[in-house]
């Protein structure tokens, strides 16, 4: 099954240098994203990461998008 990405998807800027909305203009795309398939771990050297949600649906449940993310010391090891 071929997703399209046409009805609901998720857009990843992982280099945002700043928490400023006027920044993601500036700022790297990251990708888009949609279906089963899960976007590869991504590190913000920033600190600010910004993700943009979008769904063709009148209305919206809590299960439409899931995700987790994690806090990191900046001297832990990446895994």
């Amino acid at each position: 099954l071929i997703h399209s990405c046409g009805l609901e998807y998720m857009d990843i800027y992982t280099e945002v240098q700043s928490p400023d909305p006027a920044e993601l203009i500036n700022s790297p795309f990251g990708g888009r994203y949609c279906g089963p398939i899960p976007p590869r771990r991504r590190i913000s050297l920033y600190r600010a990461i910004a993700l943009s949600f979008f769904t063709t649906k009148n209305s919206v449940s809590p299960d439409l998008f899931a995700g987790r993310y994690q806090f990191m010391n900046e001297c832990e090891e990446i895994p």
